[in-house]
């Protein structure tokens, strides 16, 4: 029958292919070698037979049969392409034979798994789209895969398993379920991937990571030479340059975060060991009295009579003496113990803080590699939904559940909204396709109402469990991943669903019982996740009580027992021995778990830490952890020992200071006398405790000497204590050391203590050791203020390998071994090198590789080493671009020198002082040396490729020269966590983008202006400087100051600062501003400040500038004198085009009394600026001279007022020492007679351009020598008449006013005013004086001219006489004109008019520039020396 069925089928075939199935078989025994090519188009083909007849075919097609399997297709072993495509096949096989396989299609089938194409080493081309694909598999020997078509299939992952197909160029897969970034960091390693897609419209959908915000950025990101996204072709290069600066940007922004969440904890850390260092203060002070007291017992026992106490007793005495020390060392057990129990509460308190921090950082992290697609924004008491969350938290606590553990109450620390946008969408999605089948507003409101906001938390893990599979429970994965599958719980011994309860108690009590009630420090914080879940159809099953300490899952809870339900339910009660009931609470009736089936049905949508208190504190430093962080340490966190205090204080000495030896100077007599010795060379053992010793110089005679006991003395330095050849042990505990440097020559030296000392230098310290110490086997330095703790035992143990016991603890095996690998010969071999050295070629494109080298060496996954050198490769390291040599305490750099094309090198947390080695590293781009005991910064100089510099966390001071300037590509500088001062060496770094700077020593906020050239710094961080607490409104001043500034101190800097910043600092004038100006801060030389045009508003200055004499603010803001009051010897000030209005600022609003009347304030009558002499103020639209508040300032000389709105010249009274006043161009109509009634010593006024009409109350101004009225409206001569009591004038000028166009003015004034030299800017001669008083006293004699008769005595003739009187003199000689007249410019006195002259030009252009507000006005012109 089959032979049959085969025969009809290979009919068919032949058919379909136009081949005579007759001819075949009577030709070549039914095989044709020709038929290359077979198609099966919609034929029902029941399933494939062997294809002998056909043996080089090299293309079949199949499409649209029913075949399930591929078969028949051994002897098409040259078949190149094979298609099989819409038909039923569920699996991969029958290939093995077609080993030159090219094609593979085998799409729309209902394939499962990527299998059985091992064979296929060929192949270039596979597509198994639209299948049920589930995992990318099966595909590393497919070494040539160019085109590989997934699309239509359920894969949620890509994972590592294209890593082997590096010459892939197409990838589809849309219409899958692959929602993560991740995802796509993985085709990284595909280098020539041209065209990718998660979304294609050919298949009808797309994967939900094609959906996520910033999806196009993401993969541009990461693959940059793709020519097609989703189909779409990308045009220029722009694109993915834009995308790269893009994601730049993010990296930037998350590394800040990551930097200030490190910081915030280094500061946690930092007061956790304070509150340690104070509880332990009470111990270690009893530790030294009873340690003094138990030396001076000690020595007491082997000292000669005359040293002795007396004590009562007599024979009994040293018998009380050893019950005296056994009981001193009981008590110093007890407070040892005590020491120790600190110990153990900072350990547990630091784990605590670690986990936090770790956390945190996760959350960061996660933010950055997902694009923004998972967030997690804090909230406060202002967001409603924090104090939703907040509110339903505590409604859920219920304090008589908790009774057994005296937890009474519940502190919620942080409440964090997560958004994981592809989780959401899916949780969205599942809701969508319940109302999918009817869509109405019934179903809808079911639906709603079976949705519940429930705990879930991660349940402890047991021994038993796996641990990968435990991590995937966490409220960590599940913020990234969402909730595992049911199948992991049961996996894990729990039900086969994920548990939630409605009750805080029941979600936690399992983590609680696993700790242990006593062991509150390991249950004391906590973390929930509240998630809205969408219960369903849901059925209840009995009641169950929680048993402890062990729960039993039920096995019963699954998803195949409850087939036509999404949930369980159930009420939990605890057991009678732990709740307590009260008559007010029913907390247990409404206690229940959930259990649910599907985790797409549930969605985590809130994190919430909380802190259990308790009713009985242990005040522990873990109780603490809450006040550390808020900073409020104070006395209530101290323990007080009171009780062992007192048990001390009744077996101490009061006198132990007096009682012990008090040795001046070490003598041979001394010596031989404490020891019972005939001879000093005899002398062995040496006990000198409590002598109060300050120097041990005589100790050098003691050549035999092999132990001594320094203790308690005052011993400052060591330097006698050296080529003691004998010596193996030394106790120098309780003196005031600060090194160890001395001691030389103590080669079998076996035992040091030098505790509690003032050693700093823990490195210096040990390397002092290392060199003349190098038998020391045990070493004790406990209680010294030592730098870099955290790594003080490894380190120690790595530098001196022979220890056995360091700080009173045994040296494990394991460390042992650790300090062995980090030996020098070890960590700097060739071996060693090589296992930290990549050879990658190009920077990673993995979000997490914020530091290349460090990224390479821990994140890279290469199992078989392709980006490794070989150690057979003779030039191996010219070859390295990537070294990571941390964490094996280097004391200096190895051989780097043949590294040629290193570009990422790091080297933290060693041992290094100084950079060194490095000058030949010409390619390297990003160098880490953080955590070192780095000096200085030096020997970079030569790195001009480098563009990241981290030296975070040494001891830097200072910066080499012009180290850091010198590199003109450096654009990351991390600096924070050292002793710089200053920031001054910065200032030409001008391509730096990223400073850090934090916890350094700066004091002064005026180093910022170095950095003001910067013009490219985007984050800035000085978080942990004194500038910080020191300076006034410290951040807004350096984000007025660096206002390219887009991040500070871990915060980006807003619109609402910027704009802050500017209110409070823009246009002020104080020392800073001209510290920024002139570039330095010696403010007791200058004399002159020139800031004309500087915008300035204000002035904050103050008596820190005595010698300053003369300032120039014109063309500013400055509405008053504000700060200027308080420049004491300020003599000349200049305020030209202002908007002053009065000398002292105005209140704005008066105050209002209960009845709403403005209170009458204290009138400000203060003298200020005493020196002042010259004021300027021109062009400033003062209107009203009371309110300028001028008769504040007495001691005024000169003031200019020219160019404002002055309407009448008043409040000048307390000015009466003014020589020279200029109100030229104002609005003055009147001299009033209190005008210038006060003015008696006015020399020179000026009152050109103005409106006045009369010259009344000039009478006052009797020195009065100059007078300027040029351009106002006198109309008559006898106006001028009215100046005649100035006899001291000896300067006129009216020109252009209407009286100085009278024929007779110039003749009247000379006539009139004999006084006067200059008339009008003209010198007037002798000849024209003469000639005026000829024409005066020919026109008196002659009965005066009608006019001039009129002219003086008017009324005196009739209208008729007038006019008779015109027609005589017209008929005789004219009258001359002024400007007929002839001046004698040589009159005797040219030098003079001269000089006249040149004065009255400097006159004329000192006013042209004054009145020019865009010209640049000189000092010279503005503050003439003459004044």
């Amino acid at each position: 029958m089959k032979t049959v069925e085969d025969e009809n089928i290979l009919k068919d075939i032949c058919d379909s292919n136009g081949i005579n199935y007759n001819a075949l078989h009577r030709n070549n025994n039914g095989i044709d070698p020709h038929v290359q090519v077979l198609e099966m188009f919609f034929s029902g083909l029941p399933r494939l037979i062997s294809l002998n007849p056909f043996p080089n075919l090299l293309k079949l097609v199949i499409v649209n049969q029913n075949i399930e399997r591929i078969e028949g297709l051994d002897t098409c072993i040259n078949l190149r392409e094979l298609w099989i495509t819409e038909c039923k096949l569920t699996q991969i096989e029958g290939l093995s034979r077609c080993s030159h396989l090219q094609r593979l299609y085998l799409y729309a089938n209902a394939i499962t798994t990527i299998e059985h194409l091992g064979s296929l080493q060929q192949l270039e081309h596979l597509w198994l789209n639209e299948n049920l694909i589930t995992k990318i598999e099966g595909l590393a020997s497919a070494k040539h895969l160019k085109d590989l078509n997934l699309a239509s299939n359920q894969i949620k992952s890509i994972g590592a398993s294209l890593g082997e197909n590096t010459e892939l160029e197409v990838l589809n897969l849309a219409d899958n379920k692959i929602s993560s970034f991740q995802d796509i960091t993985i085709l990284t390693a595909l280098p020539k991937l041209r065209n990718i897609a998660f979304s294609d419209p050919v298949y009808g959908g797309k994967s939900p990571v094609a959906s996520m915000a910033n999806y196009h950025v993401h993969i541009l990101y990461h693959l940059p030479y793709l020519e097609y996204i989703d189909g779409v072709h990308i045009s220029t290069r722009q694109v993915a340059e834009q995308a790269e600066a893009t994601v730049t940007k993010k990296k930037m922004w998350y590394h800040m975060k990551s930097k200030t969440l490190e910081r915030e904890y280094d500061e946690f850390e930092i007061r956790l060991k304070q509150l340690r260092k104070k509880n332990e203060h009470i111990p270690e002070e009893h530790i030294r009295l009873l340690m003094r007291s138990l030396q001076q017992l000690k020595q007491e026992l082997h000292l000669p009579e005359k040293h002795q106490r007396t004590r009562a007793g007599g024979d009994n005495k040293r018998e009380k003496l050893e019950k005296q020390i056994e009981l001193f060392r009981q008590r110093l057990v007890i407070w040892q113990n005590i020491l120790n129990n600190l110990a153990a509460q900072y350990e547990t308190a630091h784990f605590i803080l670690l986990q936090q921090k770790a956390q945190l950082a996760s959350r960061i992290q996660l933010e950055l590699i997902s694009g923004g697609n998972i967030r997690f924004e804090e909230g406060t008491v202002n967001d409603v939904w924090y104090n939703a969350a907040k509110d339903l938290l505590l409604s859920r606590f219920c304090s008589s559940i908790y009774n057994r553990y005296n937890i009474t109450g519940i502190k919620i620390h942080r409440i964090t909204r997560l958004f994981n946008r592809p989780k959401k969408l899916q949780f969205d999605h599942s809701l969508d396709y319940i109302l999918e089948e009817e869509d109405d507003s019934i179903k809808t409101k079911s639906i709603q109402s079976k949705l519940e906001y429930l705990f879930y938390t991660t349940q402890p893990s047991r021994h038993y469990q796996n641990n990968q599979m435990h991590q995937l429970t966490t409220i960590e994965s599940i913020s990234e991943h969402g909730f595992p599958n049911v199948e992991l719980y049961k996996s894990m011994g729990q039900e086969e669903a994920i548990p939630f309860s409605n009750s805080l108690a029941v979600t936690d009590y399992l983590r609680i019982e696993q700790a242990g009630y006593h062991n509150r420090d390991k249950y004391r914080f906590g973390s929930v996740l509240l998630a809205k879940v969408y219960i369903g159809s849901s059925t209840t099953i009995p009641t169950k009580e929680l048993p402890f300490p062990d729960y039993q899952a039920d096995p019963s809870i699954t998803s195949k027992n409850h087939l036509n339900h999404a949930s369980i339910s159930r009420h939990v009660t605890f057991p009678e021995r732990v709740s307590l009931k009260t008559e007010h609470c029913d907390c247990g009736t409404h206690q229940q778990q959930w259990f649910l089936f599907d985790p797409l049905h549930a969605y985590a949508e809130y994190i919430i830490e909380y802190e259990y208190l308790f009713s009985a504190a242990n005040n522990t430093l873990s109780d603490q952890i809450s006040r550390i962080k808020l900073g409020k340490i104070d006395e209530l966190t101290i323990i007080t020992y009171n009780e062992e205090v007192n048990q001390d204080n009744c077996i101490l000495s009061s006198k132990d200071e007096e009682n012990s030896l008090q040795i001046d100077e070490l003598t041979e007599e001394i010596l031989l006398e404490i020891t019972k010795e005939k001879n000093l060379s005899n002398i062995v053992e040496l006990n000198l405790a409590c002598c109060n010793l300050h120097s041990i110089k005589f100790l050098s005679n003691l050549k035999n000497l092999r132990s001594i006991n320094l203790a308690f003395n005052e011993l400052v330095k060591l330097d006698e204590l050296c080529y003691f050849y004998a010596l193996e042990s030394i106790d120098l505990s309780y003196n005031k050391l600060s090194t160890l440097d001395g001691m030389k020559g103590l080669t079998k030296l076996v035992y040091l203590i030098a505790t509690n000392n003032f050693l700093r230098k823990s490195l210096d310290e040990v390397l002092i050791l290392k060199r003349y110490c190098s038998s020391i086997k045990h070493l004790d330095l406990r209680g010294n203020p030592f730098d870099k703790m955290e790594t003080y035992r490894a380190r120690t143990l790595t530098l001196l390998p022979k220890l056995v016991t360091l700080d009173g603890i045994n040296v494990t095996t394991d460390e042992r071994e650790d300090a062995e690998e980090c030996q020098n010969e070890v960590s700097c071999s060739v071996e060693n090198l090589i296992l930290h050295s990549r050879i990658y070629p190009y920077r990673p494109r993995d979000l997490r590789s914020y530091f290349i080298a460090k990224y390479y060496d821990i994140y890279t996954n290469d199992p078989l080493g392709f980006h490794q050198p070989k150690i057979d490769d003779i030039y191996w390291m010219s070859k390295v671009t990537s070294l990571c040599l941390n964490d094996v305490h280097l004391i200096q750099l190895p051989d780097l020198s043949n590294m040629i094309c290193l570009r990422w090198a790091s080297f933290d947390n060693n041992c290094l002082t100084k950079i060194q080695g490095l000058e030949t590293l010409v390619k390297l781009e990003e160098l880490s040396i953080e955590n070192n005991f780095l000096k200085v910064i030096d020997g970079i100089e030569n790195l001009l490729s480098l563009n990241r510099l981290n030296v975070s966390k040494n001891d830097i001071t200072d910066i080499e020269g012009q180290v850091i300037n010198n590199l003109p590509r450096l654009s990351y500088l991390a600096i924070d966590h050292n002793r710089l001062h200053s920031l001054a060496k910065l200032n030409a770094c001008s391509t730096l983008i990223e400073l850090y700077a934090g916890n350094n020593l700066i004091k002064n906020i005026r180093d910022i202006f170095h950095l003001k050239t910067l013009s490219n710094l985007l984050i800035l961080d000085l978080w942990g400087n004194p500038i910080c607490h020191e300076a006034e409104k410290y951040r807004l001043f350096i984000i007025y100051h660096l206002k390219s500034l887009r991040a500070f101190d871990g915060f980006a800097v807003e619109i609402q600062e910027s704009g802050e910043a500017r209110e409070t600092f823009g246009g002020k004038l104080t020392a800073d501003f001209i510290v920024e100006k002139l570039g330095h801060s010696d403010f007791s030389d200058i004399k002159h400040l020139e800031l004309p045009q500087s915008s300035i508003r204000g002035v904050e200055l103050n008596a820190q500038f005595p010698a300053l004499k003369c300032i120039n603010l014109e063309h500013n803001q400055l509405t008053s004198f504000s700060g200027l009051i308080y420049l004491p010897n300020l003599k000349v000030l200049c305020l030209n085009y202002n908007r002053v209005e009065s000398i002292l600022p105005r209140p704005t609003k008066p105050r209002l009394d209960h009845r709403g009347k403005p209170i009458t304030e204290n009138v400000d009558n203060r003298i200020v600026l005493e020196n002042l002499e010259i004021l300027h103020l021109a062009y400033n639209n003062i209107s009203d001279l009371v309110t300028l508040q001028l008769n504040k300032i007495p001691s005024l000389r000169s003031l200019f007022l020219q160019g404002n709105e002055i309407t009448k010249v008043e409040g000048l009274e307390s000015l009466r020492n003014l020589r020279e006043l200029v109100l030229d161009k104002n609005k003055i109509r009147l001299i009033t007679e209190t005008s210038f009634a006060f003015q008696t010593n006015l020399v020179e006024l000026h009152l050109e351009e103005n409106r006045i009409r009369e010259l009344s109350f000039f009478d006052r101004m009797v020195k009065l020598e100059k007078l300027f009225l040029g351009t106002n409206k006198i109309p008559e001569t006898m106006e001028i008449e009215k100046l005649t009591l100035l006899v001291c004038l000896n300067e006129l000028s009216l020109i252009n006013n209407p009286v100085s166009r009278k024929s007779t003015y110039r003749f009247f004034v000379m006539f009139k005013l004999p006084q006067i030299q200059i008339l009008d800017e003209q010198l007037i001669t002798e000849d024209e004086r003469f000639r005026a008083e000829v024409y005066y006293a020919e026109s008196m004699q002659q009965g005066v001219s009608t006019g001039n008769l009129n002219e003086y005595f008017p009324g005196f003739l009739t209208t008729n006489q007038q006019s008779t009187q015109q027609q005589q003199q017209q008929q005789q000689q004219q009258p001359m004109r002024i400007n007929q007249l002839t001046f004698n410019d040589g009159y005797g006195s040219s030098y003079l008019i001269d000089q006249i002259r040149h004065r009255q030009m400097q006159i004329r252009a000192a006013a042209a520039n004054i009145s020019n507000p865009n010209g640049k006005n000189t000092n010279a012109r503005f503050f003439p020396t003459d004044r």
